[in-house]
C-alpha cells in the first residue's frame, strides 16, 4: 500500500473521529444547557414559604398598615379598597391573574374580588381560602344601552329573569354554575336561535369565571345560559363577542352592543351610563388570602405536587394530550396543503398567462407583508367564526398560506441557482416538463432544497401557538386554561417547553439528510438532456 493511501486513511479516520467529537460535544453541551436551566427553575418551584403574618378572620381586619391587598384595575375594587382599607396598602394589577399571582408568591396579602369569582378560583386551586363577610354586598346584572332599543330589551330582560325566579330556574342555573366544579359545564348552542325578533349583539368579559367566559373555544357559563335563554324565550339571534370588562361597559353605552353581561356590579355610577336588568345574583365583594396563614414551620411545595395539580387533578392530562393532537394535527394539515400549494404559486408564476403570474406575485408580496396572526384572525373573524370547527379551519388556512410562501421561495431560490438559473429559464419556457423539473430541481439541489424545507417545518411548529388567540386548544391554549384554573405558572410553561422540544427534535431526526426521500435519476436525465439540446 503507497504512503499517499495510508494517508487518506488516517484524514478519514481523523476526519470521522472530528465530526464523532463534534457530534458528542453537541449532546454534552446540549444536556448541560438543559441541567443548568433544571436547576435555574428547581429554587422557584421548590421554594421555601417563609413564616407568614396572622391573618384577620373577617374582612374588617384589614383595614392596616400591616396589611397590602391587591384589586385589578377597570372593577369597583379600587373604590372599595380605597373607602374601606384607608390605612391598608394598595397594589394595583391589570388583570385577575397578575393580582392572585401576587397573594400567591407573597407580595400582597390578599385580593379584593367579587365572592363567587373567589369561590371558582378555590375550585381550581386549593391555596387560596375565602375572608368571611362581604367588603360590601353587591347584586350583579346585565347592561344595555341608553336608548329606545335598550329599553325596551331591558324590560323584556328583567321581565325574563323575575320569570325564572318564580319557576325556580333561576336556582337550578345557580347550582349548576356555582356547584363544585365549572370545567365540565357546557351553555347551550346559539346556532338554533330563530331570530324572528331581530339580533341582539352581546358583549361578554372573557375573563369572569363562572358568569362569563371561554371553554373549548365557545362562550359559556351563568350569564351566558341566561343571554341565550332570553333570547330563545324573545326570538332573538344572538351575535356574542369576548372583550375585557372595561371595553364591555364602553361598547355597551356607545352602542356598539347592545347588550353587557359577566357579574357586572350595578351601582349608581354605571346607572348615569346604562341601563340596568333585574339583578340575576346578588353576592358582594370579599377577600381572597393565600390557605397557609398562622405562625407555621417552612414548609417545601414539591414540584410533584405542582405537577399533579397541573396535570393529574381533574384529569386535566386529557386536556393537555388533546392540545397536542391539535398541534400535531395543525402541523400535518399545514405541512400537507402548504407543500402543494406553494409548488402551484411557483408554477402559475413561471407558466400562467401574464394577468395570473401578476395577480399571483401581488398575493405572494401580500402574503410576506402581512404577520401570521394577522392573516389568522382575518380568515377567523371574518369568515370561520360561527362554522362548526371554525377555529381549527381558520389555523390551518393561515398556516397554509403563510407555509406555502415559505416553500414558494425555496423553489424559486433553489431553481435560480442551478446552473446560472438555466433550470428555471427553460421551465418557464416550456422547454421543460412540470414533473421533470421538480425532479430535476430536487436531485440537482436536493440537500440544500431539503433542509430549506426542513427549517420552514420547524418554524412552522413554532408558529402553531398563535392559534391559541382564536381559541384553537392546542398546546398553548391548554396551558393558558391551566394557569386560569389552578393558578400554577412555573410547571405548565415549563412542561409546554419541553414538549414543543422533543416535537421539533422529532421532526428534525426524521428529517435528517439521510431520510431524504429518492427520486429516480432518470427523470433527472431526461430534464437536462433538453436542457443540453435546447443549448
Amino acid at each position: 500500500m503507497k504512503k499517499s493511501d495510508n494517508r487518506n486513511i488516517n484524514i478519514n479516520i481523523n476526519k470521522n473521529r472530528s465530526l464523532s467529537n463534534k457530534g458528542a460535544n453537541s449532546i454534552q453541551i446540549l444536556l448541560t444547557v438543559i441541567v443548568l436551566a433544571f436547576f435555574a427553575i428547581l429554587p422557584a418551584a421548590c421554594g421555601k414559604y417563609e413564616k407568614e403574618k396572622v391573618l384577620p378572620e373577617t374582612v374588617e381586619g384589614f383595614n392596616s398598615s400591616d396589611f397590602t391587598l391587591a384589586v385589578v384595575d377597570g372593577y369597583i375594587f379600587s373604590d372599595l379598597a380605597e373607602k374601606y382599607y384607608p390605612e391598608a396598602k394598595i397594589m394595583h394589577f391589570d388583570s385577575r391573574e397578575n393580582a392572585y399571582k401576587s397573594v400567591m408568591i407573597g407580595n400582597a396579602d390578599g385580593v379584593i374580588d367579587d365572592e363567587p369569582i373567589i369561590r371558582a378560583v378555590m375550585r381550581g386551586n386549593d391555596d387560596y381560602r375565602l375572608i368571611d363577610g362581604y367588603v360590601e354586598p353587591a347584586d350583579y346584572a346585565f347592561v344595555f344601552t341608553k336608548n329606545e332599543t335598550g329599553e325596551k330589551l331591558c324590560r323584556e330582560f328583567s321581565a325574563y329573569v323575575e320569570s325564572l325566579r318564580t319557576s325556580g330556574e333561576l336556582k337550578r342555573l345557580d347550582d349548576k354554575w356555582f356547584g363544585d366544579r365549572t370545567d365540565n359545564k357546557t351553555s347551550d348552542s346559539m346556532a338554533d336561535l330563530n331570530g324572528t325578533n331581530g339580533t341582539i349583539r352581546l358583549v361578554y368579559d372573557i375573563s369572569n369565571i363562572p358568569f362569563s367566559y371561554m371553554s373549548a373555544g365557545k362562550p359559556v357559563g351563568y350569564d351566558i345560559d341566561l343571554a341565550i335563554g332570553f333570547c330563545r324565550e324573545y326570538g332573538y339571534t344572538l351575535e356574542a363577542g369576548p372583550s375585557d370588562f372595561t371595553a364591555m361597559l364602553n361598547g355597551v353605552a356607545d352602542g356598539t352592543f347592545d347588550m353587557g353581561c359577566g357579574a357586572i356590579t350595578v351601582t349608581g355610577e354605571r346607572a348615569e351610563k346604562l341601563y340596568f336588568s333585574e339583578a340575576d345574583y346578588s353576592g358582594g365583594a370579599s377577600i381572597c388570602v393565600r390557605s397557609r396563614n398562622g405562625e407555621q414551620e417552612n414548609e417545601v411545595s414539591y414540584p410533584g405536587r405542582s405537577f399533579y395539580r397541573t396535570f393529574i387533578e381533574n384529569d386535566n392530562y386529557r386536556l393537555f394530550l388533546r392540545g397536542i393532537g391539535t398541534t400535531i394535527l395543525l402541523t400535518v394539515l399545514t405541512v400537507l396543503a402548504g407543500t402543494i400549494m406553494g409548488c402551484i404559486m411557483y408554477i402559475l408564476t413561471q407558466r400562467a398567462d401574464p394577468i395570473v403570474r401578476q395577480l399571483t406575485k401581488l398575493t405572494i408580496l401580500i402574503i410576506r407583508g402581512v404577520p401570521a396572526i394577522m392573516t389568522i384572525m382575518f380568515l377567523y373573524y371574518v369568515y370561520y367564526q360561527d362554522m362548526y370547527l371554525g377555529e381549527i379551519v381558520a389555523a390551518v388556512l393561515g398556516f397554509t398560506i403563510v407555509f406555502s410562501e415559505k416553500v414558494y421561495r425555496t423553489i424559486k431560490e433553489c431553481a435560480e441557482d442551478e446552473i446560472n438559473g438555466d433550470l428555471a429559464k427553460n421551465y418557464r419556457v416550456e422547454y421543460i416538463d412540470t414533473a421533470e423539473f421538480f425532479a430535476a430541481l430536487y436531485i440537482r439541489s436536493g440537500k440544500t432544497m431539503w433542509k430549506s424545507y426542513r427549517e420552514n417545518v420547524i418554524s412552522l411548529i413554532k408558529f402553531t401557538p398563535l392559534a391559541g388567540y382564536i381559541a384553537v386548544n392546542d398546546m398553548t391554549r391548554t396551558v393558558e386554561y391551566f394557569r386560569q384554573n389552578t393558578f400554577e405558572f412555573i410547571m405548565p410553561l415549563t412542561v409546554i417547553a419541553v414538549a414543543y422540544m422533543f416535537i421539533i427534535a422529532l421532526v428534525s431526526w426524521i428529517m435528517r439528510d439521510e431520510n431524504r426521500p429518492k427520486v429516480k435519476k432518470q427523470v433527472d436525465e431526461r430534464a437536462w438532456a433538453v436542457m443540453d439540446e435546447v443549448l
